[in-house]
């Protein structure tokens, strides 16, 4: 696959991403966000935030390159026992 359509791909994937939890965050009353989630040590809004903060966060971890090598060898691991397990 061309590298350019890769990558114009990815970036019309992020940006429809990013839209869809533009419009969900906006959908949610201060009810909403107040509500507990699934997970119950947090509120939605709680959970929305450290979504957010994640993806502010990611970016700047990811050029570190201790963090993008443990990234890749957890990936790797991931695949090995992915891999480990059809046998």
């Amino acid at each position: 696959m061309n590298q350019q359509l890769t990558k114009d791909a990815i970036r019309v994937e992020i940006e429809a991403t990013r839209t869809a939890f533009h419009a969900l965050s906006r959908s949610l009353s201060a009810a909403d966000r107040l509500r507990r989630s699934k997970n119950v040590a947090w509120t939605n809004g709680e959970v929305l935030f450290h979504i957010t903060f994640a993806f502010m966060l990611l970016p700047a971890l990811l050029t570190k390159p201790i963090v993008a090598m443990q990234c890749r060898k957890r990936n790797e691991r991931a695949h090995d026992e992915r891999r480990n397990a059809r046998k």
